[in-house]
């Protein structure tokens, strides 16, 4: 059994394990069965999106660029994004990033919150999620699987940029990459030099 293959035995066995439920901080962390809920109670009188099907209005791609929300290193093909009232109000995406492993293409998604704590559709198991910080800011994390020989299985982080203040609403990074810390590293420091560049978004939640 070659490195790889061992990895995703572990990942087998792993699944086998409970997943991690309830509320870790700024976090509710809650399974598929029970993600029929939006991840915040906003009011959205007008949807707008991109990149998906639906009968949302069709969201402009210069619209979507010129957002806070939309770091540099995000790569337009493949990106889904939504507004609300005119606002953008979440983009994921991806993009190519080099590790010791080679490259690899971390899924991330940015996206305004109204209220804490924030639902999850978590997947980690119990013995492997944590409330701890990346960077410095709240997050939930998916540690590795013990015993794993290459970083080649991908992880999860909710990060809580920015709490939902006043007129402001939060912000909250989703990160999935094997390599996991240096893929938040890299979106965090991003939107810290985005929003210092653009200001925070308008709420869009009234």
């Amino acid at each position: 059994m070659d490195a790889l293959e061992h990895d995703y035995a572990l990942q087998a066995q792993d699944l086998l394990k409970p997943r991690a439920r309830g509320q870790f901080g700024p976090f509710l962390a809650v399974g598929p069965e029970d993600f029929n809920e939006p991840v915040s109670r906003e009011h959205c009188d007008v949807s707008a999106s991109y990149g998906t099907d639906g009968d949302a209005l069709p969201l402009p791609l210069a619209e979507i660029l010129s957002s806070p929300l939309a770091i540099p290193e995000l790569s337009t093909e493949g990106l889904i994004a939504a507004a609300c009232d005119g606002v953008v109000s979440s983009v994921s995406g991806g993009w190519l990033m080099p590790t010791t492993f080679g490259e690899e293409m971390p899924q991330i998604s940015i996206f305004l919150v109204g209220y804490l704590p924030v639902r999850t559709d978590w997947r980690g198991a119990a013995d492997r999620t944590e409330l701890g910080k990346i960077d410095g800011y709240p997050a939930l994390i998916e540690h590795p699987i013990p015993g794993q020989i290459m970083n080649s299985l991908s992880r999860t982080a909710f990060i809580l940029f920015a709490e939902p203040k006043d007129d402001n609403p939060g912000i909250v990074l989703l990160v999935q990459a094997a390599s996991l810390e240096k893929a938040a590293g890299v979106v965090i420091s991003s939107l810290e030099k985005r929003i210092a560049e653009m200001g925070l978004p308008p709420n869009p939640f009234n």
